[in-house]
């Protein structure tokens, strides 16, 4: 074998793993965005469930703030109020039970083990825009504030 086409081989394998493995690693940026393309959908239970899943109060505080014509609330939500927290989003989401709901004008920004992230829920009775601060914890991204408003 020439010594020509033993270097484009090993040029072929180089490249051909580069790809590979860019193929395999997923940014914190599509992380985010799998996260907010998530909530689209037909909101049930198992929608709950999904959101609630970036909720891990034992690994970081959420402070909260709501701002809508029906409801005004603020407060820091910490392990010993998940329940509490849990019960309160439950309630909240029920009316919606059956909507389907879409997320637009996304805007993603990663600094380190922090993110910003907003969007606007569209739906047949919401439409609400919401702004998260995320942090990171090992591979996990989890909501560390969010606020809610028109």
């Amino acid at each position: 074998m020439s010594p020509r086409v033993i270097v484009l081989g090993l040029f072929l394998l180089v490249v051909g793993a580069s790809i590979a493995i860019d193929a395999l690693i997923v940014t914190d940026e599509e992380r985010l965005e799998r996260f907010v393309d998530e909530l689209n959908g037909s909101i049930d239970r198992e929608y709950v469930d999904r959101v609630l899943g970036y909720v891990d109060l034992a690994q970081t505080p959420l402070d909260l703030e709501v701002l809508l014509p029906i409801e005004s609330h603020t407060g820091l939500y910490d392990a010993s109020r998940a329940a509490e927290l849990e019960q309160m989003f439950r309630e909240r989401m029920r009316p919606y039970y059956g909507d389907r709901v879409r997320t637009l004008q996304k805007r993603i920004e990663v600094e380190g083990n922090r993110a910003q992230v907003g969007f606007t829920v569209f739906g047949q009775s919401l439409q609400v825009r919401v702004e998260l601060k995320m942090s990171r914890i090992g591979e996990r991204w989890l909501v560390a504030a969010a606020r809610f408003a028109r």
